[in-house]
C-alpha cells in the first residue's frame, strides 16, 4: 500500500511543498514517513526588488553611522582642552565601572567565580 499526501501552503516569500510518503514494509505492518522539502523559485522581479531594498537599508545604515560619527567628533571639537579631558576621563571611568559590575555579576554564577576567585 502506498500512500502519498501532498499539502501545499502558500504564503509571503517562497512556497513550501511537504510530500509525505508511507510505504509499508512486509508483514510486520511497520511503516515510515519521509518528508521532503521543495522550495519554488520566485519571481525574478521580487528577488530584485528584495536586493534593492536591502541595498538601500544597508546604505541608510552606513549614512547613518557616518553622521553619529562625524556628530560625537564636532561636539569634542567645540569643547575646550579642560572640558575635552573631562569627557574623555568620563568615558574611561564609566568604561571601568561597566567592566567591574559585568565582573561582579559574572562572578555570582558557579562558572564565573571559579574563574575569578571568589
Amino acid at each position: 500500500m502506498i500512500v502519498v499526501i501532498i499539502p501545499v501552503v502558500n504564503g509571503s516569500g517562497s512556497e513550501i511543498r511537504y510530500s509525505t510518503d508511507t510505504y509499508s514494509i512486509g508483514l510486520s505492518g511497520k511503516s515510515f514517513i519521509r518528508q521532503k522539502t521543495v522550495s519554488t523559485r520566485e519571481p525574478r522581479s521580487v528577488s530584485k526588488a528584495r536586493r534593492k531594498q536591502e541595498s538601500k537599508e544597508k546604505k541608510l545604515k552606513k549614512e547613518y553611522k557616518h553622521f553619529v560619527k562625524n556628530n560625537q567628533k564636532r561636539s569634542m571639537d567645540i569643547q575646550t582642552p579642560a572640558v575635552r579631558e573631562r569627557m574623555k576621563q568620563n568615558v574611561r571611568d564609566a568604561d571601568a565601572n561597566y567592566r567591574a559590575k559585568r565582573k561582579a555579576s559574572v562572578a555570582r554564577t558557579k562558572r564565573g567565580a571559579k574563574k575569578y576567585g571568589r
